[in-house]
């Protein structure tokens, strides 16, 4: 770390630590966009390639009678799944640094964020409804062309435009949300007080998201009319009502904060081309960035494995799937306030990285649940004492859940510190150019990270259809959750050289 850099960092350090500016319905109010930027998002991650590619199909064992799973529902192929997955967040990603650059270019009556949110809303929540009306929900359709062996159908057609233009307007709505929240105090302990009612909130979402979702799957499995309306399946029921939900959330958020007036600070001289090479050239932007995309990776590669494990391997229902890709977070908020205690005592880094090394050891003895779910023998020992009888799923599923809980630490401190670093690493630029630019840095951000969820979405169905998801052939979840530990532990390599300890 050279001279000015250490200098620059030093002052952050020890500026605008202690104060306050925003009353508690203005925080509480904000952070309510947090429940939508994890909400719509936490559907389409958990649930988006299980939907169009891993659903079993039940018969009956013509020996016993008993109900078997005799195959698997295509709607598009797994490689297909796994190209229009990695293209929607190219899109995504590509966005994210564009909608940045206008966000602080442009000035409106509403001022440089909040226009974003309002016209941007209504499209996100039409294209993340569509998204699970696919022409045809039976199967893989009439094959229109094929592209080297990759069938084309209308529901790959449907796919690559709805998931597209979902995370094109997702972007929209998003990057300019998160760039208030410097604007909207300048204080430390205050922004890690705002951070952590939106991590609650994130919780509050990803619970919806997957627990809340698999009940209503579970419960329309069968459909269900709604006046005119027909749903053919639980996924489209979730994803009406998500949607709408999703939208109420935005427009809270904006109701009760208002952005600071343009100043010499906020008119931004660059071209997009210079913004992005100020913000690559902010010392304190590249270890961060790095150790978030890896952590993205990661979780994302964790949370769309859940639905197989569950389902496919434990033999469990989905209401059961989303219950555990729920526990991940609910655990998780118990944690919160300490983490935001240790934070400010210790230092956001010293707490991250702790969280992402210990994360890492959980996601190992996570992967043992299948083999040697040691932790869920130990519960059906006791539970022995008591009479009662665990099958071998219900053993493997209360071993990643007690693993979970776990994890509670670590997991809240990659939900609660990530957003209060980079409002320091926003600073650490303000002091080097003189200029608040937050909407490009939070675009950067989304180029580098979002392109890491692209291959999260990639790297599960390949990973499913070449090594399986089935009893007889468990190996694509397994493999999964070792890629997903090492991931995390690039995550906190990556975290290491961050030169801002406040």
């Amino acid at each position: 770390m050279d001279e000015t850099t250490e200098q620059i960092a030093e002052e952050l350090d020890h500026s605008a630590v202690h104060g306050s500016m925003l009353t508690f319905w203005q925080r509480f109010s904000y952070s309510l966009g947090e429940m939508g930027v994890s909400l719509s998002p936490a559907i389409v991650v958990s649930w988006f390639i299980y939907f169009y590619t891993g659903r079993p199909v039940m018969g009956a064992d013509p020996n016993t009678g008993e109900a078997i799973q005799t195959g698997t529902l295509f709607l598009v192929s797994p490689f297909a799944i796994g190209l229009l997955g990695l293209i929607g967040r190219l899109v995504d990603s590509v966005a994210d640094p564009l909608v940045g650059f206008y966000s602080d270019k442009w000035h409106f009556k509403m001022g440089r964020r909040i226009p974003w949110v309002v016209f941007g809303t209504p499209f996100l929540i039409l294209f993340s409804i569509l998204l699970w009306f696919p022409p045809d929900g039976e199967g893989m359709g009439q094959t229109l062309f094929s592209i080297n062996g990759m069938v084309i159908n209308a529901n790959f057609l449907w796919l690559a435009f709805n998931i597209s233009a979902f995370w094109f307007f997702y972007t929209v709505v998003v990057a300019p949300y998160l760039s208030l929240l410097p604007e909207i105090t300048p204080y430390n302990d205050e922004r890690l007080k705002v951070s952590e009612l939106m991590a609650y909130q994130d919780v509050v979402g990803m619970i919806i998201g997957s627990i809340a979702v698999g009940v209503l799957i579970d419960a329309f499995s069968g459909g269900w009319d709604l006046g005119f309306v027909h749903f053919t399946n639980g996924y489209q029921v979730a994803g009406v009502l998500i949607g709408v939900l999703f939208g109420v959330t935005f427009y809270m958020s904006i109701g009760w904060v208002r952005e600071k007036p343009v100043d010499e600070t906020k008119v931004v001289p660059f071209n997009i081309l210079e913004a992005a090479k100020h913000c690559v050239a902010n010392p304190s932007f590249l270890p961060y960035i790095a150790a978030v995309s890896f952590l993205r990776l990661s979780v994302d590669i964790l949370v769309a494995l859940i639905p197989f494990m569950v389902v496919n391997l434990m033999g469990l229902s989905e209401s059961l799937a989303g219950i555990m890709q729920g526990i991940i977070v609910l655990a998780a908020a118990f944690a919160f306030p300490f983490v935001s205690r240790q934070a400010a005592k210790h230092g956001k880094k010293k707490i991250l990285e702790l969280g992402l090394l210990t994360f890492s050891v959980g996601m190992v003895a996570m992967g043992a649940f299948y083999h040697f779910p040691f932790i869920g023998y130990a519960i059906k020992a006791v539970a022995g004492l008591f009479g009662k009888e665990l099958s071998i799923g219900w053993v493997q599923f209360l071993h990643c859940v007690f693993v979970l809980f776990g994890c509670a630490f670590s997991i809240g401190t990659v939900l609660v510190l990530p957003r209060p670093i980079y409002a320091d690493v926003m600073d650490f630029d303000a002091e080097r150019t003189g200029y608040r630019r937050e909407a490009m840095y939070n675009g950067m951000e989304g180029l580098i990270t979002k392109f890491a969820a692209g291959v999260a979405v990639f790297i599960v169905p390949q990973l499913i259809s070449i090594l399986g998801a089935r009893p007889d052939k468990p190996w694509g979840p397994l493999a999964g959750i070792v890629v997903a530990a090492l991931v995390m532990i690039a995550a906190w390599l990556s975290m290491r050289p961050y030169p801002i300890e406040k």
